[in-house]
């Protein structure tokens, strides 16, 4: 095989890699929004479980020392 060859071949072999770039992009780009609303939700039940949390110290807090 020589070198004009060799590069035919490479090309053919080669030439859908910008699509399937391209694809993968794309699957990666919808997985990127998904796990960013995860994480936002995710964000808001822990702040709202700490909130809770403070809350209910402080009151069993209250309620030992009877303060």
């Amino acid at each position: 095989m020589d070198e004009k060859e060799r590069w035919e071949r490479n090309d053919k072999d080669h030439e859908d890699f910008a699509d399937r770039i391209r694809a993968v992009e794309e699957r990666l780009s919808k997985h990127d929004t998904q796990y960013a609303v995860i994480n936002t939700k995710l964000s808001a039940i822990l702040w709202g479980v700490g909130v809770i949390g403070t809350a209910l110290i402080g009151v069993l807090v209250k309620i030992v020392f009877k303060a």
